[in-house]
Order: C-alpha cells, then sequence, then structure tokens
C-alpha cells in the first residue's frame, strides 16, 4: 500500500477552520470523541450481519461523527494536504487513536510530519466526492472497517442516505424525482442492466435518484420506456441484476415511463444508460 500526498483540500466553510487549530502530530495522544463508540459497533454489528440488514443508523452515525483524517502535513490557512492510498483513490480514516495507531504500525514509509485533524463524516463525504475517489475507507484493516463506494459518499455528502431493504414499501409523503445525485453506476452495473433491457423489449433507460425529503433518504432508479406488458418483467430482472452487483442492501427504484409529467422529468433530469 502507498502513500500519496499530494492531495489539497482548500475549504471556505468554516467547521474546517475550527478544526484545524485541534490537530495533532501522530506521535501525540489525539483523543476521539465518546460517541464514536456507538459508530464503532454499529460498524461492526453490519460487519456480522450476513444478510447487510438496515444500514441507515449506521450512515447517519457516519454523517454527524467527528472523524480523524491523516494529513501529510499540519493545516495551514483552512487548507488539508490529506493522505490516499491504493495508488491513490482511497482516503481512510478513523473512529479513534487506537485504529489509527494500528492501521499505521506496520508502516516503515510513514512521513515524519504525519498530523492528525478531526473531521465530520459528511464533510470528509464531500471531500471524497471532489476528489473523485474510489473508496472512503473507515478504519481498515480491522474488524471494524466499512469502506463506502462512490454511490454511497456521494449521497452521504448530500445530506441524504441510502434507504434500506428493510423498508422496502415508499411511507414518503414528500417524493422527489432528482438528477442522479449519487453519481452514474458502475460499467459493471451497466452492462448487466444493458443485457437485461436488451432482452426484455425496453427501447430506453434513464438514471435517477428519488428523494424522499421528510426523512432525508435516497433511492437510487431506473426509468424505462417499455410496453406496459413487459414492464413486469423487465423491473423483476433490473431489480435481480442490482442484487447481484451493489455491495449495499439499498432497493432499486424501477420507473415505467409512459407521457406524464413525471415521466417528462425524469427523461429531463435523468441520465440515459440505454440504448
Amino acid at each position: 500500500m502507498g502513500w500519496s500526498f499530494d492531495r489539497n483540500e482548500s475549504e471556505e466553510q468554516p467547521a474546517l477552520e475550527q478544526a484545524a487549530p485541534e490537530q495533532s502530530p501522530l506521535g501525540q495522544p489525539t483523543a476521539a470523541p465518546a460517541e464514536n463508540a456507538e459508530l464503532v459497533a454499529l460498524i461492526h454489528d453490519m460487519k456480522l450481519d450476513t444478510l447487510m440488514g438496515d444500514m441507515r443508523p449506521m450512515h447517519r452515525a457516519i454523517l454527524t461523527s467527528p472523524l480523524l483524517l491523516p494529513l501529510h502535513e499540519p493545516p495551514h490557512d483552512g487548507r488539508l494536504r490529506y493522505i490516499t492510498f491504493n495508488d491513490d483513490s482511497t482516503m481512510c480514516v478513523f473512529t479513534d487513536e487506537a485504529h489509527l495507531r494500528a492501521f499505521c504500525a506496520d508502516m516503515a514509509n510513514l512521513p515524519a510530519q504525519v498530523a492528525v485533524v478531526p473531521v465530520s463524516g459528511a464533510m470528509l463525504c464531500a471531500m471524497a466526492m471532489r476528489g473523485e475517489l474510489a473508496l472512503l475507507a473507515i478504519n481498515p484493516h480491522s474488524n471494524e472497517h466499512y469502506a463506502m463506494p462512490p454511490h454511497v459518499f456521494r449521497v452521504l455528502a448530500h445530506d441524504y442516505v441510502p434507504s434500506s431493504v428493510a423498508d422496502s414499501e415508499i411511507r414518503s409523503q414528500q417524493m422527489v424525482v432528482a438528477r442522479p445525485l449519487s453519481g452514474l453506476p458502475s460499467q459493471e452495473e451497466l452492462q448487466a442492466w444493458h443485457v437485461v433491457l436488451a432482452q426484455n423489449g425496453a427501447t430506453a433507460a434513464f438514471w435517477f435518484n428519488l428523494l424522499l425529503e421528510d426523512v432525508q433518504e435516497l433511492r437510487y432508479a431506473i426509468g424505462v420506456e417499455c410496453a406496459p406488458e413487459q414492464f413486469e418483467t423487465l423491473q423483476s430482472k433490473l431489480v435481480q441484476a442490482w442484487f447481484g452487483k451493489w455491495p449495499v442492501n439499498t432497493p432499486l427504484w424501477v420507473q415505467h415511463l409512459s407521457l406524464d409529467e413525471v415521466s417528462q422529468g425524469i427523461r429531463q433530469g435523468g441520465t440515459p444508460i440505454y440504448p
């Protein structure tokens, strides 16, 4: 695993300016807030749940938790120079000093000037989104490790959490069709869906997000143009392909597109993914 030191963050938000004086060298104690114990327990329980149950409490805890971010040097004038790993693709953050020290223990090339700063989970997700990183990893190389792909940390960066299969029925009274805040599907997902769409009579498909405003949750969604009699089959097979590729237990919403106002909004605001 390599280190990279060329990730810069210039922040105008006051929260980052306030965080800077709290930095400390890795050689000195860095206290993590006691409430992070709840986040550690939620991550640990999630890893033990082979069916990946309701992940909303964990994601909400990440949003509000102050996590420890190792830096190449102390913050200066509101600028962070944070370290990335795995060929500059992964940001690693930690819930507490013990997990940080365990991760760094076997690294002979640990820079001498590493500093640590507490940053909110919401801000870290925004940083990972702006940096176009492949993963945001919490407590890597531990039993309390959780790695978020872009579809997840982009959602949290917009202050939403992915919905859960544990609550598949939509009960929200404030649903909004939105452009894909979560970013585009992976190539693996797109290829699987293209096969389903091509084999089942679809003429077009659009990727979008469905926002449940009253609970601040997001559902990943596909709008499909097809004959009405084909929709039920398409819906089932698209969902099956989704769960074969997707690492988070979140339902896929499939919408049949007609000539109504909602369908037109999906065509205009969504991202075409087929043909």
